[in-house]
C-alpha cells in the first residue's frame, strides 16, 4: 500500500491571504499636515540664506574699487584726517600739547597726548600703526621735518590712532616747535 500524500489546494491559499486585510491609507491630520508645510518652508529658507552667503562671497571677489581721480595737478586729494597721539620722550614739561595744538592746526586729528615710557629719547620719531608702508607715518613726519628714516611701521589694532608721534631731545629742531610758540 502506497502512500498518497494529500497537497492542499493552492486557490484556497491564496484566498486565505487574499482575505487579509490591508492597512488602509489614512488621511493626515490637519497637525501633521501643518508641520509638513512648516518643515518645507523652512528648507526653502534655509537654502536661500545659503544661496545669499555663497551669493556675496562670490560678488565680493568681483568688486571693483573705485579711487578718487587725481586732480588736475596729478596728485590725489586725501580726504581722510590722520589721527594720531603725541608722547613726550624728551621729559620737558609742555611740550606735547605745543606739537599738539601745531598739528591740529596743520589738520592731523590729536585724540591725545602723553608720556612715552622712557625720557631719554635723542632724536623723535613716528611710528604708523595701520599700513606696512607707513602711509600715515611719512606724512606726519613729512609735517614735522622729521626724516623719513625715522619712520617705522609697528601695526597694532590697540590704539585708536594712526600713528604716533615720540618727541625727542631734538625736539627744538622740528618745524612745529618755532611756529607753535615757545
Amino acid at each position: 500500500m502506497q502512500r498518497k500524500r494529500i497537497q492542499p489546494k493552492r486557490t484556497a491559499l491564496l484566498s486565505k491571504a487574499s482575505r487579509r486585510k490591508r492597512p488602509s491609507k489614512t488621511s493626515a491630520s490637519f497637525a501633521e499636515t501643518v508641520v509638513n508645510w512648516l518643515i518645507a518652508a523652512l528648507i526653502v529658507i534655509i537654502l536661500a540664506f545659503a544661496a545669499s552667503v555663497i551669493w556675496r562671497f562670490v560678488e565680493a571677489k568681483k568688486a571693483v574699487v573705485f579711487t578718487q581721480q587725481p586732480d588736475a595737478e596729478g596728485i590725489k586729494p586725501e580726504t581722510k584726517v590722520i589721527r594720531i597721539e603725541v608722547l613726550n620722550g624728551c621729559g620737558v614739561t609742555g611740550v606735547a600739547a605745543k606739537f599738539r595744538d601745531y598739528l591740529r592746526s596743520q589738520g592731523f586729528d590729536v585724540v591725545n597726548t602723553d608720556n612715552y615710557r622712557s625720557y631719554d629719547i635723542d632724536s623723535s620719531f613716528v611710528i604708523d600703526r595701520v599700513s606696512i608702508k607707513s602711509k600715515y607715518g611719512l606724512k606726519l613726519a613729512d609735517a614735522l621735518g622729521i626724516p623719513r628714516k625715522n619712520v617705522q611701521p609697528i601695526l597694532s589694532d590697540e590704539l585708536a590712532v594712526e600713528s604716533s608721534l615720540v618727541l625727542g631731545k631734538d625736539y627744538a629742531s622740528l618745524k612745529g616747535y618755532s611756529e607753535a610758540g615757545q
